[in-house]
């Protein structure tokens, strides 16, 4: 039974490692065609709202990224802060949705400042550097 766990475990793993490299591949492949695209953003005069949904969802894409591959509270709050910035941002949302967001955005940092433990924190750091 002990060998099944640890072979789950390590088979888990690699699949988030793999479905990691996949993301990292599509955000370079959309990198080229937005910069394929830079000139229609200019010349057609491309809605503000489009581009920052573009960059957010590299962003959300980047720190997901992220998050398969350390394992961390802090990378998930980060993932879920800039989740639900891109839903204020590029969503406009009604005042009662956006009132909620904004709480839910405090919640999540202050649970990152007070509620993660100090040894974790300081490890993410020395992971870091």
């Amino acid at each position: 039974m002990k060998k099944i766990n640890e072979f789950s475990i390590w088979l888990l793993h690699w699949i988030e490692v793999i479905m990691a490299i996949i993301l990292i591949l599509v955000v370079v492949i959309q990198c080229f065609d937005i910069i394929a695209q830079l000139p229609s953003f200019f010349f057609n005069k491309v809605p503000l709202s489009d581009v920052l949904s573009y960059v957010f969802n590299f962003i959300i894409t980047i720190e997901f990224v992220r998050m398969l591959l350390i394992h961390s509270m802090e990378s998930v709050t980060e993932v879920l802060i800039f989740a639900i910035a891109r839903s204020i941002i590029v969503g406009h949302p009604e005042a009662i949705a956006l009132f909620f967001e904004i709480c839910c955005i405090f919640l999540l940092l202050s649970a990152r400042k007070y509620l993660l433990f100090e040894n974790e924190l300081e490890k993410e750091n020395e992971e870091d550097q």
